[in-house]
């Protein structure tokens, strides 16, 4: 939240005063030449010799997310081979809402006004499911909290 004249006003990518446990440091990947915006998704990377995780800016629909880069106070925009902060499951996260929605529903991330905005919408049956709402957006531009739940490719566990 930054103070403003009247209130305290939420920030798209901050998290809530919430025990938020599920916040992992990841370093982006070297070949993706992006700056990357408090609240936007990533994906793990591709296989490096690291003891980092390495994580790549989610570019469009079908990849497999899992999390959100967390605001930052010093610089809210982070180049490649930067260290960035991401929410993951559990997590509860402020996102800016892309069309009107209830509290409760499954939420998807919208790419259509990527890479400077990326916003939640109401999840399709062929969506990914990222999270679900704990506020009510009444129009495009909301400022919502999410809890963050259902990101990360779904592969069934096989017991050994």
């Amino acid at each position: 939240m930054s103070l403003n004249t009247f209130r305290l006003q939420n920030e798209k990518g901050r998290l809530t005063l919430e025990p938020n446990l599920n916040v992992l440091s990841c370093t982006t990947n070297l070949g993706q030449d992006v700056t990357t915006l408090a609240g936007h998704p990533f994906l793990f990377g591709p296989s490096e010799v690291s003891n980092q995780i390495i994580c790549a800016h989610a570019t469009g629909r079908g990849q497999a997310i899992f999390g959100f880069q967390v605001f930052d106070t010093r610089k809210n925009g982070r180049i490649k081979d930067q260290e960035v902060r991401i929410a993951a499951n559990g997590a509860v996260m402020y996102m800016e809402a892309g069309d009107a929605f209830n509290r409760g529903v499954d939420l998807e991330v919208d790419f259509t006004f990527a890479p400077e905005n990326v916003r939640v919408v109401l999840a399709a049956t062929s969506g990914q499911v990222i999270g679900k709402s704990l506020d009510i957006a009444t129009a495009a531009g909301d400022i919502v909290r999410v809890f963050i739940s259902g990101v990360l490719a779904h592969a069934p566990i096989v017991p050994a």
